[in-house]
């Protein structure tokens, strides 16, 4: 999934704010490499489902 958008977010490196922004995460975006993507999907899903019940 990362990959898919990875064309996309070149194309958007070329928005100063967005560089900064980009920059910001790097570090996550390299932690990120060390779990698969169900992992991910996963852990974004139960932050989604704690969130829905707070609203």
């Amino acid at each position: 999934m990362i990959n898919k958008f990875k064309k996309l977010s070149t194309q958007a490196l070329d928005i100063e704010w967005f560089r900064k922004l980009y920059d910001c995460f790097a570090k996550v975006r390299e932690e990120a490499q060390s779990f698969s993507e169900k992992d991910i999907d996963q852990t974004i899903d139960r932050a989604v489902k704690a969130v829905r019940k707070l609203a």
